[in-house]
This record gives C-alpha cells, structure tokens and sequence, in this order.
C-alpha cells in the first residue's frame, strides 16, 4: 500500500485524532510527520521565503505560518527522496476522507502515471458532467489537436487557459491530466520524480507551497481526481494568510516581470504534449 504522511502541529492533538480515527476506521496506516511552526523559525530558516518576491506575486504579505507549513511539505519531500519512496500521498490534518479513498489507493494504476494527483480540489476546472460522459461513451480521452474540434472538450476546461490534455476513465474514478493542477494541498500524491523538482522549485519561494506545482521544471505529469476523495474541512491555522496588499505603481510594474517565472512549466508542458495540443 502507498505510503501516506501526515502533517501535523504538535499543539493540535485535536486534529491529529480527528484525521487519524478516520484513517484508522478505513484501515490506513499513516506516518505522522510534526509540523514546523513558523514563529519558532529564526532569520535564517525565513530566508526559505522571498518576503519582497511574495508581495509582488501573491499580493499579500508573507506570514511566518506560510513558511512552517511549506517547510512541513519539503521535509516529506525530502523524505521521498532520502528513503527512495516511489510514491506517497501527503495529508494535511483539516480533511475529511472519502471511504472510496481505500479503493482508489488498492490499485497502482490509478495513479502511477502521474508525478502530482491532486485528490482534494477540482477549481477552476468546470468538468461539466454531460461533457464528460459524452466524452467517456464516445472514447474520446485526449485533448483534440489545433485542427480538430474542441467544443466539447472545452466544457471541461477551466475559462481562464487551463487546460486538461488526457482523461483516464475508471470504473468509479475520473482522473484528468492537466496544466495546472488544481492549488489546493489538503491531500495530494505525488512522485519521486514530483518530489525532486518541487524542492528544486521552492528552494527560494516567492509563492504559497500549494502553488509549488506551477513553477516547477521537469516533465512532470500532473492531474487531479474528478469527484474530490480528500476534502478540506476546517479552518486554517495560518493566521492572515488570506489579507491581501495594495501594491504601488511601481510594484505593480514590478510584478508583470514575476510572472514570467510560469515559465519553465510552459515550456516543459509543450515538451510534453506538442504544439498541436496547446
């Protein structure tokens, strides 16, 4: 069975038997992994984070429970790395899970061809349901060229560029494989591979660790599961973490040079799919 990790503050005891006993009740065993708190974290430790390339990018100021929590993930990632583990599924302790979980995890192949499946948040993608089956019953499980018709496929697609290039029908599960994945980190799997490249792209962060996937270099295959298996249930214990900041004019010009830094998962999407499927 996948290895799973759960992070977890040592001052919430209260999540950690809430995540746990519904763990314990599907018959998962999962490794706890202790949370870095990020107001225990000194000057050094802090520079993980760009503070001023967050402000530009993000539009709001860095918190310091921002940087524990990135640093949370990185250890589990480094993990993956240091002990060789294929593949792992990493929870967050605010979730509630699906019973369907145990059977999406039973078989491999559910989620063997991707580097990141994101099984706690589908937005922006729209997956509109009469599309899907149409989609499904017509065999049709892969984005249509430039050339070719794409009034269907589109319903699926989020409305701001989006996009999904495979669809992997199962019996009870609905996988898409896109650019970008769906943000949130609530409960995610991800690959050795998927590992090595997301630590490459957050060692200097001017971006929330659930936006690690939009930066990262590598032909990594990234997707997420239809119908939510994971789903976030509590509130954040990141404090301020969503009070936004006015920028100046001068950060504003500023922040349209940042945004180039989507670059490197552009041009490894294109690697990957063609031109043809942009």
């Amino acid at each position: 069975m996948l290895k799973i990790f759960l992070i977890n503050l040592d001052s919430r005891p209260d999540r950690l038997a809430y995540v746990s006993k519904q763990l314990d009740e599907l018959g998962l065993d999962f490794i706890r992994i202790s949370a870095v708190v990020g107001k225990d974290l000194n000057l050094e430790e802090q520079q993980l984070f760009d503070k001023r390339g967050f402000i530009l990018e993000q539009k709001k100021e860095l918190v310091l429970g921002e940087i524990g929590c990135a640093m949370s993930h990185r250890l589990i990632w480094q993990k993956m790395l240091d002990e060789n583990i294929d593949h792992a599924l990493i929870l967050e302790d605010d979730v509630n899970i699906d019973e369907y979980l145990v059977d999406f995890l039973k078989k491999t192949i559910h989620y063997q061809e991707f580097d990141f499946l994101n099984l706690s948040f589908t937005k922006p993608y729209e997956l509109n349901e009469q599309a899907l089956h149409f989609l499904q019953q017509n065999g049709i499980t892969e984005r249509p060229k430039l050339w070719q018709s794409r009034k269907i496929w589109k319903k699926i697609e989020s409305k701001n560029g989006f996009r999904i290039f495979k669809l992997y029908f199962f019996k009870k599960f609905t996988l898409c494989e896109c650019d970008f994945a769906p943000s949130l980190g609530s409960g995610y799997i991800i690959s050795k591979l998927g590992a090595e490249h997301f630590l490459q792209a957050s060692d200097v962060m001017t971006f929330p660790i659930d936006l690690t996937w939009r930066f990262s270099a590598g032909l990594l295959r990234q997707g997420f599961v239809s119908n939510v298996l994971i789903e976030q249930c509590l509130d954040t214990d990141i404090k301020g973490r969503y009070v936004g900041y006015k920028l100046t004019p001068l950060q504003k010009l500023q922040r349209i040079f940042k945004k180039s830094r989507f670059l490197k998962r552009r041009i490894a999407v294109l690697k990957m799919y063609g031109l043809e499927k942009m």
